[in-house]
């Protein structure tokens, strides 16, 4: 089967600009197990991702391999902490994870 582990420590970026808000979530993802892996979306803060390195399209996980993704949401999931909760959504299941928050205007 296929297994998934974080690959060191994700990272959301949220910025906030005059107009829009918008976060880009950085996590890297290795598949342990012997079955290649999809990824289907990425929730962080209770919000879905509205992309997955840059593309409407779900990013596979080659079994013994490892992928960074790159997740954009059009909206601020920061809130005011220093840490966010998100979970990983795949064919394999879901995989929880908590990211820290880097704040940029």
């Amino acid at each position: 089967t296929g297994t998934l582990v974080v690959v060191g420590t994700p990272v959301v970026n949220c910025s906030k600009g005059q107009s829009t808000s918008q976060s880009t979530l950085y996590i890297t993802l290795k598949n342990v197990g012997n079955e290649n892996i999809t990824v289907s979306y990425i929730v962080l803060g209770g919000i879905q991702s509205d992309k997955l390195n840059e593309k409407n399209e779900e990013v596979p996980v080659p079994a013994g391999s490892a992928e960074t993704i790159t997740a954009t949401f059009n909206t601020n999931v920061c809130g005011a902490g220093k840490t966010v909760d998100g979970f990983v959504a795949t064919t394999a299941g879901t995989y929880s994870f908590t990211a820290y928050v880097v704040k940029s205007s």
